[in-house]
C-alpha cells in the first residue's frame, strides 16, 4: 500500500473534511418530500382502488401526486406506498440506512488518521449497503459514499482501482464532482474523458414490470411509469427502483437492454385485495368507507386518503372520486370527486390533490360526516368549494416559498458571480427576477383564493350547519309526489320524520279549518289528492322500465368498452410484437455484420499471419546464408593463417639451414 508523503498526509488531513461535508454533486434547490413533509400529524395511508381494468394503469400516478402533496401540506406523518404494505422490509431498509451512515462516519474518521486502507474498506461497505435501499431517496448518500471510495483510493495512490470507481460513478451521474485536491491531474483528466464518453452515450434502457404502471426511479431520478425507456446511458449498471401499492419495492441494478421487474405481492396486499373487492361491489354505498376503516387498522394508521379510479365514458378521462377519512370512526374529513386524463401527473390533478389534505371538514355535532348514498352527511357546495380553495392556496404557498428559495440562491449566485463575466451573470439575475415574480404571483393567488375559500365557509355555515337543512328541505317536496326518488328519499329519511312530523304534520291540521271551516265536506277533498296519487304507484313501474333500459344501456355501453380495450390491448400487443420483431431483425442485422466483420478480420489475420510467416522464413535463410559466409569467411581466414605460418617457418627453417651451412663453412 502506497503512502503518501508527510505534506501530502497533513493536506489530506486538512482538507478531507470539505471532501465529505460537500455535496457529491451540484444539484437544483428544491424542497425534499422527506423534509418538507415532516411531521408529527396523524399517519395517513394512501390507497387507490382500480374500479375497472384500464384505471389499474393510473394508480402509479396517483399514489406519486398524492404522497407529495401530503407531505408538503406539512400536516401527516406520511406512510409512503412503497413502505405501506411491506413493514418488515422497509424497517430493514431503514436498517441499512443507518448502518451505512455508521460506515461513512468510520471511514471520515480513518482518513483524518490518514489510513486510506480502512477508508476505502468503509466506505465500500456503505456504498454495498445503501445499494439493497430505496436509492430514490437515499441516491445523493450513495453517490457521496461512492466518491469518497474513490477519493480513498486516490489518496492512497491506487490509480487504476480510483479510475474504475470513477468510470461507474460517472455512467450513473455524469455531474459528479471529484475535488482536484483529493484526486491527482492524471485522475481529473480521467473524470473528463469520463464525461465527454457519458455525453455521447447512446445506451437505452426499458424498464416493464408485471403488472405494468409502477413508479420507476433510475439513477435516483423519477422517470414515470413502466414500461419506461431511457436513452444516452453508458454501458454500465445502473440503479432501479420500481414501486407500486401493494406489491413489495423493487431495488436492483440494470445495465442497458429491455429488461422485465416482477413485482411480488406485499406482505400484507391480501388486506388491500379484500378491501378492494369490499369497494367495488359498491363503491357508493356504506361498504366503501367500512371496508377503508378496516384496512387502515390492519395498515395501523391514523386516515386512509383513498381514490376511487373508473374510465370515463368521455375521452381518454377518468371519473375520480377521493375521500379521506379517519379511522378510528369513518369520519370523512375531506370528500371530492373530478373527472379529468390521468396518463401523467399535471397541475390540474396537483391542485385537486391539494385540496384534499389541506383542511379538514367539520363534524356533525359529534357525529361523523359521510358521503356515500343515503350516509346522511356530506357538507353543502359552498364548504366543499372553500375546502379545495383553501387546500389550493396552501399549495399556492408552498410553491411560492419553493420558488422563493431558488430566486434567491440565483440572485446569491448573481453577487458572487464577477461582472465581467456579463453574459453568466445577466443569466442569473433574469432567472432571479423571474424566480421572485412567480413566487410573488404565488402568495398573490393564494392570499385571493384562502379569502374566497373562508368566505364560502363562513356562508355555509360550515359542513354541518349546512347539512342540518337537508332533511326539512326534502319534506315539503314530498307533498308534491312528482319522483319516484322522493319516495325513495322518504324511506331513507324515515328516522328525522319521527322527530318533525308532529311539527309538520299540525300546520296543516291547523290550516284546513282555518281556510275551509264553513264547507266541511272539503275536507274529504283535500284527502282525495292522496288517494287520487296512489296510481302514482304506476310510476315504480315506469322507474323499474327506466332503471332497465339504463342497465342495458350501461352494459351496452361496458361492452363497447369492453371491445375498444380489447382492441386497445390487441393493437397494443401487436405494437409490441412489431417493435420485438423489428428490434429482432436490427439485432440479428447487426449480429450478421459482426459475424461479417469477424470474418473479415480472420481472413486479413491469416494473410497476415502468412506473410509474417514468409518474411520469418526469409529472414532465418537470410541469417543461415549469412552465418554460412561468415563460417567460410572464418575458415578461409584460418587456411590463410595456417599458410602464412607455414611459409613463415619454413622461411626460418631455411635462413637457419643457411646460417648453419655459412657457419659450417
Amino acid at each position: 500500500m502506497h503512502r503518501p508523503g508527510l505534506f501530502s498526509r497533513a493536506l489530506i488531513a486538512a482538507l478531507v473534511a470539505g471532501l465529505s461535508a460537500g455535496p457529491a454533486v451540484a444539484r437544483p434547490l428544491v424542497l425534499p418530500s422527506e423534509v418538507a413533509g415532516a411531521s408529527s400529524g396523524p399517519r395517513l395511508a394512501i390507497v387507490v382502488v382500480p374500479l375497472d381494468a384500464p384505471s389499474r394503469l393510473s394508480q402509479g400516478v396517483l399514489e406519486l401526486v398524492a404522497e407529495d402533496a401530503a407531505r408538503v401540506s406539512g400536516r401527516f406523518e406520511v406512510v409512503s406506498p412503497r413502505e405501506l404494505f411491506e413493514p418488515q422490509a422497509a424497517g430493514e431498509r431503514a436498517t441499512k440506512v443507518e448502518a451505512a451512515r455508521a460506515r461513512m462516519t468510520a471511514g471520515q474518521s480513518a482518513l483524518d488518521e490518514l489510513d486510506t486502507a480502512k477508508g476505502v474498506e468503509a466506505f465500500a461497505d456503505a456504498v454495498k449497503q445503501l445499494k439493497e435501499t430505496d436509492t430514490s431517496r437515499t441516491f445523493d448518500d450513495l453517490l457521496k459514499a461512492w466518491v469518497m471510495k474513490a477519493a480513498s483510493h486516490a489518496m492512497g495512490g491506487e490509480v487504476p482501482p480510483a479510475k474504475q470507481e470513477i468510470e461507474r460513478i460517472i455512467a450513473v451521474q455524469p455531474r459528479a464532482e471529484f475535488n482536484s485536491q483529493f484526486f491527482p491531474p492524471e485522475l481529473i483528466k480521467f473524470v473528463e474523458q469520463q464525461r465527454k464518453l457519458a455525453n455521447g452515450a447512446k445506451g437505452e434502457l426499458t424498464v416493464r414490470t408485471e403488472p405494468a404502471g409502477a413508479n420507476i426511479w433510475v439513477n435516483g431520478q423519477h422517470r414515470g411509469q413502466s414500461p419506461v425507456t431511457v436513452n444516452g446511458l453508458l454501458g454500465s449498471r445502473h440503479q432501479i427502483v420500481a414501486a407500486l401499492g401493494g406489491y413489495a419495492l423493487v431495488v436492483t441494478e440494470l445495465p442497458p437492454g429491455d429488461s422485465t421487474l416482477e413485482l411480488k405481492p406485499g406482505e400484507l396486499r391480501p388486506a388491500y385485495v379484500k378491501a378492494v373487492d369490499a369497494i367495488s361491489k359498491a363503491p357508493k354505498g356504506p361498504t366503501r368507507d367500512q371496508a377503508l376503516v378496516a384496512l387502515g387498522k390492519t395498515l395501523k394508521v391514523d386516515q386512509v386518503l383513498a381514490f376511487l379510479v373508473k374510465k370515463s365514458p368521455v375521452g381518454e378521462q377518468s371519473e375520480v372520486t377521493a375521500l379521506r377519512l379517519e379511522v378510528r370512526d369513518g369520519h370523512n374529513t375531506a370528500y371530492a370527486t373530478t373527472t379529468q386524463p390521468l396518463a401523467a401527473p399535471s397541475d390540474a390533478l396537483k391542485t385537486f390533490i391539494d385540496g384534499l389534505v389541506a383542511a379538514d371538514a367539520p363534524r356533525q355535532g359529534k357525529a361523523p360526516v359521510t358521503h356515500f348514498e343515503g350516509g346522511g352527511g356530506g357538507g353543502s357546495g359552498k364548504t366543499v368549494v372553500g375546502i379545495a380553495l383553501l387546500g389550493v392556496a396552501a399549495g399556492l404557498v408552498a410553491a411560492g416559498i419553493g420558488t422563493g428559495v431558488i430566486g434567491q440562491e440565483r440572485y446569491t449566485q448573481f453577487r458572487a458571480t464577477p461582472q465581467v463575466q456579463t453574459g453568466v451573470s445577466a443569466g442569473y439575475a433574469n432567472e432571479a427576477r423571474a424566480y421572485g415574480g412567480v413566487s410573488l404571483g404565488s402568495f398573490i393567488g393564494a392570499g385571493i383564493a384562502a379569502g374566497v375559500g373562508t368566505f364560502l365557509l363562513a356562508s355555509s355555515g360550515g359542513g354541518a350547519a349546512a347539512d342540518e337543512p337537508e332533511p326539512t328541505k326534502k319534506k315539503p317536496a314530498l307533498k308534491k309526489k312528482d319522483e319516484p326518488a322522493k319516495k325513495e328519499a322518504l324511506k331513507k329519511d324515515e328516522p328525522p320524520k319521527k322527530k318533525d312530523e308532529p311539527k309538520k304534520e299540525e300546520p296543516p291540521k291547523k290550516d284546513e279549518p282555518k281556510k275551509e271551516e264553513p264547507p266541511k265536506k272539503e275536507e274529504p277533498k283535500k284527502e282525495e289528492p292522496p288517494k287520487k296519487e296512489e296510481p302514482v304507484k304506476v310510476d315504480p313501474k315506469e322507474e323499474k322500465r327506466r332503471k332497465d333500459e339504463e342497465a342495458r344501456k350501461e352494459k351496452e355501453e361496458a361492452a363497447r368498452l369492453k371491445k375498444e380495450e380489447q382492441a386497445q390491448a390487441d393493437a397494443k400487443k401487436k405494437a409490441e410484437a412489431d417493435e420485438k420483431k423489428a428490434k429482432a431483425d436490427e439485432a440479428k442485422r447487426a449480429e450478421d455484420e459482426r459475424k461479417k466483420q469477424e470474418a473479415d478480420a480472420k481472413a486479413g489475420k491469416k494473410t497476415d499471419d502468412a506473410k509474417k510467416k514468409a518474411d520469418e522464413e526469409a529472414a532465418a535463410k537470410a541469417a543461415a546464408e549469412a552465418e554460412k559466409k561468415k563460417k567460410e569467411e572464418e575458415e578461409r581466414k584460418k587456411k590463410e593463417d595456417e599458410e602464412r605460418k607455414k611459409k613463415e617457418e619454413e622461411e626460418k627453417k631455411k635462413k637457419e639451414q643457411d646460417h648453419d651451412d655459412l657457419r659450417n663453412y
